[in-house]
């Protein structure tokens, strides 16, 4: 007896969860589903500004995003999957200095204002991303770093 009231009450409130987050919160204007936490945290209004900047794409395992000292242009949002960020030193050893998943963004100099690469970006699992390019537009940009910003 008790279970069936548990049951009733969690029904209830599960219907006013899908009510409160509709899919089109949770996708881009093609359908795609938005997984990655910056932004999804980002206001309606400023989805309308920052989503048509932005790129859907396959990344593939072991595929290089940036080396050191390349020249950025682009920045990728991690919707599903992993990426490692990497420091190189001169001698040629490696040391894994972050990991960027679906919170998280790789291409953080950008968003410093900085063209090029400190450190490598290599993906750790097939991954999908947002990826915005350098000069997309300057209220998107600012919109973009605002809410990385705000999301640290």
């Amino acid at each position: 007896m008790h279970r069936k009231k548990e049951l009733i009450i969690a029904k209830p409130s599960a219907r006013r969860r899908i009510r409160r987050s509709p899919k089109l919160l949770n996708s881009d204007g093609n359908g795609n589903r938005i997984y990655n936490q910056i932004l999804l945290c980002l206001p309606q209004n400023e989805r309308e500004v920052v989503f048509p900047k932005l790129e859907l794409v396959r990344l593939k395992l072991h595929q290089v995003l940036h080396e050191v000292g390349d020249t950025l242009k682009s920045g990728y949002f991690c919707n599903t999957g992993m990426i490692s960020i990497l420091n190189v030193f001169p001698d040629g050893k490696i040391v894994g200095v972050g990991i960027v998943g679906k919170e998280g963004f790789a291409g953080l100099p950008l968003v410093a204002g900085f063209g090029s690469a400190a450190t490598r970006a290599v993906v750790q699992m097939d991954a999908t991303a947002w990826r915005v390019g350098v000069g997309a537009s300057d209220v998107a940009e600012r919109r973009i770093a605002q809410a990385i910003a705000a999301a640290a």
